[in-house]
C-alpha cells in the first residue's frame, strides 16, 4: 500500500474503535476514552517481537477468529495479563478479580472488539465478513513458526481503553494473505474517490 493508502486505513481504523470503544462501554455500564491507535504493517517474521514490546511482556493471552467474506483472513487480540485483570474488573463492575471467568471475559471482549471494529471497518468500504468464533490460549507467541505462515505481512494495531483509571492495553492484528492486501488497497482507492 503507499502512504495515501495507509493514512485512509487509519483514519478508517480509527473510526471503526471508536464505534467498538462506545459499543464495550454502554455493555459494561462504564465510561471509555479510547487512545489513538498506533497502526503499522509490521513483516511477519517480525511480528513476535512487536507484539513482546508492545505488552512488554514475556507471555499474554492471544485470541484468533477467522474472517471470511469480502476479505478472508484472521483477527487476533494479544493482551497481558495485567491487562486482563483490568479488563475482568471494569465486567465484573468492580468485583473482586476472579481467574475462573478471566478466559471467557477476553474471548467476551475479543468477539465484541473483532465484530464490531472489523465489521464497521469493512462496512466503511461497502464489504461483507462473517467471523467464526474466536478461540484463546496462553502463549508466549502470535505465530509459532513463522516460516510456514500463510501470511508476509499483517496489519498491527496497538491502543489502550481507559476505563475510570483502569487501563486495558492490547493489540489487535488483522492478517491478511498478500491478494487480500491488493483488494483493500483497490477498496482505499475507491473509498476516497466516493467522498
Amino acid at each position: 500500500m503507499n502512504s495515501d493508502q495507509k493514512d485512509v486505513l487509519g483514519e478508517l481504523i480509527n473510526i471503526a474503535f471508536g464505534s467498538a470503544t462506545a459499543l464495550i462501554a454502554s455493555l459494561f455500564d462504564s465510561f471509555a476514552t479510547l487512545r489513538i491507535p498506533n497502526i503499522r504493517i509490521v513483516p511477519i517474521d517480525k511480528i513476535n517481537e512487536v507484539a513482546k514490546e508492545e505488552v512488554k511482556i514475556t507471555e499474554f493471552f492471544l485470541t484468533s477468529q477467522q474472517i471470511k467474506g469480502s476479505f478472508n483472513g484472521e483477527i487476533v487480540l494479544v493482551i497481558g495479563e495485567e491487562s486482563a485483570k483490568n479488563m475482568q474488573l471494569v465486567i465484573g463492575d468492580g468485583e473482586d478479580f476472579d481467574p475462573n471467568s478471566l478466559q471467557q471475559n477476553i474471548l467476551e471482549i475479543a468477539n465484541i472488539l473483532g465484530s464490531s471494529c472489523m465489521g464497521r471497518f469493512v462496512e466503511l468500504l461497502e464489504s461483507e465478513i462473517s467471523f467464526t468464533p474466536p478461540s484463546i490460549k496462553h502463549t508466549d507467541r502470535i505465530i509459532q513458526n513463522v516460516s510456514e505462515s500463510p501470511y508476509s505481512n499483517v496489519i498491527f494495531i496497538s491502543t489502550v481503553l481507559e476505563f475510570e483509571g483502569l487501563n486495558i492495553q492490547g493489540n489487535l492484528i488483522i492478517m491478511f494473505k498478500d491478494d487480500m492486501y491488493d483488494k483493500l488497497a483497490k477498496a482505499l482507492d475507491t473509498f476516497v474517490e466516493n467522498i
